[in-house]
């Protein structure tokens, strides 16, 4: 791992990173870009690339102005959010992996994929995490409404 950190220290470094996200219930890959855009102050979009042979599936390139997350055109919308989450794993967890395209450092270190992919597995976990609370809480509410509790609490005491 990078920084002599264990597996445990990484994901707890993921988690703290997530848990700073603007991840909301009905989570839409272009609401949440806007919104980690105000956060971080530095614009961040989301591009479809043409794939060639040797074109990876995403791609994350940085500039002073903006920030892009490039994924092939076609891929199934799960993936998308797969990949934007793995290049954000990249982006936040501060990797260096932003380099002239064709140079001899320009792929990314394996520790550095391996943290991006922990990063997107626990971002994921979060996003789901958050829609199962958000659909839990709904179902709670109408069922304390069916049996007349408005304030939503228990009322009936013995």
């Amino acid at each position: 791992m990078a920084f002599g950190g264990s597996r445990r220290e990484l994901r707890r470094r993921c988690d703290d990173l997530i848990e700073t996200l603007p991840i909301r219930p009905g989570f839409e890959v272009t609401t949440f870009l806007e919104e980690l855009s105000a956060q971080r102050k530095t614009p961040l979009t989301l591009w479809r690339m043409n794939a060639t042979a040797a074109t990876p599936s995403g791609m994350l390139v940085t500039t002073e102005a903006m920030d892009y997350v490039f994924v092939v055109r076609g891929t199934p919308l799960a993936h998308v959010v797969h990949i934007l989450a793995h290049e954000l794993g990249h982006l936040l967890l501060g990797h260096q992996c932003s380099r002239s395209p064709g140079s001899p450092d320009s792929r990314s270190q394996p520790w550095e994929e391996l943290e991006a992919e922990e990063f997107a597995y626990r971002f994921a976990a979060r996003v789901r995490l958050v829609e199962r609370r958000h659909r839990m809480r709904g179902s709670y509410r109408e069922v304390l409404a069916a049996f007349g509790s408005r304030s939503h609490r228990y009322q009936y005491g013995v």
